[in-house]
Order: C-alpha cells, then structure tokens, then sequence
C-alpha cells in the first residue's frame, strides 16, 4: 500500500467535506435571515393592519351611534319601526 495515496486521498474528503460543511452552514443561516425577514415584515403588516380595523371599528361605531339617536328621535326603541 501506497501510504502517501491514503493520506492524500484523506484530505482531499477532509476539504470536500469541509467546503461542503461550509456551504450547508452558509445557505443555512441564509435561510434563517430569510425567514426573520419575513416575520418582521408579517408582523409590520398584522400591526398596520390592526389599526386600520380598529379605526374602521371605532367610525362604524360613531356611525351606528348617530343612526341609533336618529331612530330614537323617530319614536322607534329598537332599532325598528
């Protein structure tokens, strides 16, 4: 047996291994940036979002209330004439 082949043959796997290791870590992270982003950005939106409903709930509400005092002031007590 060549011994010289062996040992050669054992770094190269040893570096590919490596490089590849290297490369798996890499795209993991990547992924992981990724999907921080995202969240970010989900929950940036859910917030914006959030508001815009609770400001249309508050206008439907100011709404509801005038059509309730108008109804009143026509003599109806539930909402019916």
């Amino acid at each position: 047996m060549d011994w010289s082949a062996i040992v050669a043959a054992s770094l190269g796997l040893f570096t590919v291994g490596s490089a590849f290791f290297k490369w798996l870590s890499y795209r993991f992270t990547k992924v992981e940036t990724t999907a921080r982003e995202i969240q970010t950005t989900t929950r940036t939106e859910l917030e914006i979002n959030r508001e815009l409903q609770n400001k249309r709930h508050e206008e439907n509400m100011y709404r509801f209330e005038k059509i309730s005092v108008a109804l009143a002031r026509l003599g109806s007590s539930n909402g019916q004439h």
